[in-house]
């Protein structure tokens, strides 16, 4: 009996230790499958770790803003100098004084003024031009630390615009820049447009168009080639839309400021030539229309 209960419990430990084994297989057997069950454990941060990148962090941010604040509110960048290039008939002392007048009237309520980084060109441009209509184009360079140059180009003039007895230039899109005295006209060797309705001009506003200042200036360069008489004035009746030489001859001609310049003098070379009377006779040639030309 003995025997027999040895040889049993002999069989039941052969069992469990079976059981063991399998367990123990399948338990290997599924960290296979899932490996990231079992992978290494990350390593614990240290007790300085926290604080010592905090502080790295902090010290950055303090260098910057102090650079930041440096830039922003320190003197050094404060305009002290402006250079003056390009100017003929404005004077150095003129563009510099409208230069620091528009600076103070585009100054930030929260940086000082005339800070070297801030400037708004376009309104400096916009600003400078009102003040001085003699400037065409204007460009700012700024020079570190504290230099500003500015580079100016001055309009130049088509003709001379004449109203109520008073001179204007005006430049080839048709603004009046700059008011003139009747000596300074007359020796600018230039043309000068009476404008017989005497409208009022405003310096730096717009008198006529573009397209009429180039008929203007096709007619002047090339009348007295093609007619052989001199330009002594043009005149405007009423509008832009015709106007009137007057010749050294003492006749006029008139002009459709809206049609071709070569075709109305090669009718008026034409006319000119049919014409049998005396030049000191003639009063005027009327181009104005298409398909006929009187004369008086």
């Amino acid at each position: 009996m003995f025997d027999f209960l040895k040889q049993q419990g002999r069989g039941g430990r052969r069992r469990r230790s079976y059981f063991k084994k399998r367990r123990s297989f399948l338990r290997r057997k599924s960290s296979y499958r899932s490996p990231g069950l079992y992978t290494r454990t990350p390593k614990q941060e240290t007790f300085f770790a926290f604080p010592l990148r905090s502080i790295a962090l902090a010290t950055l941010l303090i260098i910057v803003g102090g650079i930041l604040m440096f830039v922003l509110f320190s003197p050094t960048f404060i305009i002290k100098d402006i250079t003056i290039v390009g100017n003929y008939h404005l004077s150095s002392e003129e563009v510099k004084k409208a230069t620091e007048e528009v600076l103070l009237e585009n100054s930030s309520v929260i940086f000082p003024v005339g800070h070297i980084f801030f400037l708004n060109k376009d309104d400096l441009t916009y600003d400078l031009q009102k003040k001085l209509p003699l400037i065409n184009e204007v460009k700012f360079d700024r020079q570190l630390p504290n230099v500003l140059k500015v580079k100016v180009k001055e309009r130049t003039p088509a003709f001379v615009w004449k109203s109520k007895n008073r001179y204007y230039y005006i430049d080839p899109n048709g603004y009046a820049y700059l008011e003139l005295e009747k000596n300074e006209a007359k020796s600018s060797n230039l043309t000068v447009l009476e404008d017989q309705a005497n409208v009022r001009v405003k310096l730096g506003g717009k008198v006529v168009t573009a397209s009429f200042v180039d008929f203007v200036n096709a007619l002047v360069v090339n009348f007295t080639p093609k007619i052989k008489v001199k330009i002594e004035e043009i005149i405007l009746p009423k509008t832009t839309l015709e106007v009137r030489v007057q010749t050294s001859e003492g006749w006029q001609a008139y002009f459709d400021t809206t049609r071709s310049v070569k075709v109305q003098l090669n009718r008026l070379s034409s006319t000119l030539k049919q014409i049998t009377k005396p030049r000191e006779q003639l009063k005027y040639i009327d181009l104005r229309l298409n398909d006929r030309i009187f004369y008086k």
